[in-house]
């Protein structure tokens, strides 16, 4: 044997993780974990722990991970984002990967998949004798199988469980299933000593990432849902919770430490309740309120499953000793949710894909900004932002929140706040309104300025993006929108990154084509508005004196590397600006959002099934003019293929008769005259054989004879 295949032979084997359904959830996160991380990682200090984190993102002595995919209707299947051997999904590939394996994960955690983890553990009872070696089965349980326990001491609830508090867990009938897998799972774990391991952590309800039970509540409230449903009372009730990587940590220690406690608590440090975690996501996506729903109605609506409903349910309070005191890696979110909402948010929109659009177009009047904005808005699902609506609707939200602060509150603290909104409400619609009068009825720039960053902070824009339309028309606007400032106001000289445009369009055209644009607007449209020839010339020469100044707007989106698009609308385009539209959408990419609204699917069935009818009753029509035509075709020509076709026979019979007549003629001069005297001569005689007699006569009255 060579040095190097005696090195080979001395180098620990590499163990394999089996991991079912990594496509899913919880599963992702566990084989991600497993796939990035090398054994032994758990028994490291921190430090040593940080920096073997970093060497494993390429590391070959990492877990040898593998798993199947859940299949559903309809969809393909989505390839996991690291490294996984993916094993089909039947029944004879499952085992074989479970014999092949040193690790075998099976994750319930949100409450689904009962039955192949079940099939796992029975598969395993039967053929454990058969090992090669020891396995390692974990199993990754949910906290809704302690649902209807009762508290240790009634008269204090806030006494927590603990893992040694695990056998006196009561569910649900819904969970029965869950408790029975756990069971079954450290039942084998103490029969099988000699070749299983066994594990149960029961995991509180997960979030991170891209959001699995919780996610109605994130998308309702980026969608720009103006109050979040609590339902049920939400008081009191104490949902215990972990933030989906550390619970893929927590899997990846017990399987490299293998603790002798055998049932193992995953939840973080909070002890939120339902209403603190509803109230939090709202007020991080969207207007911050709350309205409490009674559990029935829930029930009644598609907006949330029926497990996240019992997630939500939940009223326990939870500690888990090992993952506190013997588990020493890095949680990604030991305070909680509510403590961390804002990174939560932030790792929702990643990975769902749910970035901002922010785009601004810019360019002298009568360019066409607002066609252009408004499409874009409507295509990327993003808020058109044009000043006068921005004015309007604070005009309207500022008289609301006046009028709201004269209604009771449910409660005293949500009166001081909405009391404490009302008063700064009406101080701010005072100095606009006082503004207005000492300007002739405008707006000063600076409280302009003051609405417009009130909207591009607001939450649904920061959401979603926006297109801002024809704004800001100078350097010094550009520098107070858009600069990042400090907490004492102060600029930084960076652009602030949840504001700042990823696109700038600047739309531009000769002055006579605008003024010869504008002059053939229709009058109802002119009328009552700034887009007569006087408002024109005053806004144009306006726009030229911006953009003569040594700093205009253009230079400071330079300044902070953003390059503007220059679009000529007279060149190459069309009235609807499509071409130039177009470009846009093809340099800023796909939407960015959830898609289509199931009404908005509805409709575009229906225009599509329309366009497609219109289609089909246009061939049909082409089709029938043709052979109305050919038809109509046919007729007219049968008269003249007729008389071609007689003309073609007749030449037929001259060219013949042509060819006969040499022949006719040899034949009446030669042939007939002996031959019709010995006819006429053998019906004289009547001949025994006439044809004996003919051939005689012939011979002997041949003419070249004689």
């Amino acid at each position: 044997m060579s040095d190097i295949e005696e090195n080979h032979e001395d180098r620990p084997r590499i163990p394999h993780v089996f991991v079912n359904y990594v496509n899913t959830y919880s599963a992702s996160a566990i084989a991600k974990c497993f796939s990035t991380s090398a054994p032994g990682i758990a028994s490291l200090e921190p430090e040593e722990e940080e920096e073997a984190l970093e060497n494993a993102k390429n590391n070959k002595a990492n877990f040898i991970v593998s798993g199947t995919l859940l299949e559903i209707e309809g969809e393909e299947p989505r390839e996991p984002d690291f490294y996984c051997r993916i094993v089909k999904n039947d029944v004879a590939s499952v085992q074989a990967a479970i014999m092949a394996a040193d690790v075998i994960v099976y994750s319930i955690a949100e409450g689904e998949h009962t039955a192949e983890a079940m099939a796992a553990l029975e598969f395993i009872q039967q053929e454990a004798q058969h090992f090669t070696g020891p396995k390692t089965f974990v199993l990754t349980s949910s906290c809704m199988t302690w649902l209807e326990t009762k508290h240790l001491d009634p008269d204090d609830p806030e006494i927590p469980f603990t893992e040694d508090d695990y056998r006196k867990r009561r569910t649900s009938p819904k969970f029965k299933d869950h408790i029975a897998l756990e069971k079954l799972a450290i039942k084998m774990g103490n029969q099988l000593k000699k070749y299983l391991t066994c594990y149960v952590i029961c995991a509180g309800i997960c979030y991170g990432d891209g959001e699995s039970l919780l996610h109605w509540m994130f998308k309702a409230a980026w969608s720009g849902d103006e109050s979040l449903p609590i339902y049920g009372s939400g008081y009191g009730q104490v949902v215990p919770m972990i933030h989906v990587r550390d619970l893929a940590s927590t899997v990846l220690y017990t399987v490299d430490l293998m603790p002798k406690t055998k049932y193992i608590l995953a939840v973080d440090q909070s002890h939120s309740s339902v209403r603190d975690i509803v109230k939090r996501v709202s007020s991080t996506l969207t207007t911050g309120r709350t309205n409490v729903v009674p559990k029935a109605d829930a029930q009644a609506t598609n907006d949330i499953s029926q497990l996240a409903l019992d997630a939500l349910s939940c009223n326990l309070m939870i500690e888990g000793g090992t993952v506190r005191n013997d588990f020493t890696f890095r949680w990604v979110c030991e305070d909680g949710l509510v403590e961390m909402v804002e990174d939560i948010v932030m790792e929702y929109k990643k990975s769902r894909g749910l970035l901002p659009i922010r785009i601004i177009v810019l360019g002298p009047p009568g360019v066409g900004k607002t066609s252009v904005a408004t499409e874009l808005a409507a295509h990327y699902k993003i808020h058109h932002i044009h000043v006068k609506a921005v004015i309007e609707d604070s005009f309207k939200n500022l008289e609301q929140l006046v009028a709201k602060g004269d209604a009771p509150a449910e409660d005293d603290e949500e009166e001081e706040e909405v009391q404490e909104k009302a008063s700064e409400a009406e101080a701010t619609l005072s100095q606009l309104k006082e503004s207005m009068a000492a300007n002739d009825g405008r707006i000063e720039e600076s409280l302009i300025i003051d609405l417009l960053k009130q909207k591009l902070e607001s939450k649904p824009v920061l959401n979603k993006g926006y297109v801002l339309d024809g704004y800001p028309k100078t350097y010094a606007q550009s520098k107070t929108i858009f600069e990042e400032m400090d907490e004492e106001g102060e600029p930084q000289g960076k652009p602030a990154a949840n504001k700042v445009p990823e696109m700038i369009v600047d739309l531009s055209a000769t002055n006579d084509f605008l003024k010869e644009r504008m002059m053939n607007l229709p009058e109802e449209i002119v009328q009552g508005t700034h887009n007569n020839e006087e408002g024109y010339l005053r806004r144009y020469a306006q726009f030229q004196a911006d953009r003569a100044e040594e700093d205009t707007v253009i230079h400071w989106f330079s300044e902070m590397e953003i390059d503007p698009v220059i679009a000529d609308i007279t060149q190459k385009n069309d009235e609807e600006n499509t071409p130039i539209i177009e470009a846009i959408k093809k340099a800023v990419g796909p939407p960015r959002h959830y898609g289509l609204t199931p009404e908005e699917k509805e409709e575009l069935a229906r225009s599509q099934l329309a366009d497609r009818q219109a289609r089909q009753a246009i061939a049909r029509a082409l089709k029938a003019k043709k052979e109305t035509a050919e038809a109509k075709a046919r007729k007219a020509n049968i008269g003249l293929w007729t008389h071609q076709l007689e003309e073609v026979r007749r030449q037929e019979r001259q060219i013949l008769e042509e060819k006969a007549r040499p022949f006719r003629q040899y034949v009446a001069t030669h042939v007939m005259p002996t031959l019709t005297s010995g006819l006429i001569e053998c019906a004289k005689v009547k001949p025994a054989d006439p044809v004996d007699f003919l051939a005689e006569y012939l011979y002997q009255h041949n003419p070249a004879l004689q």
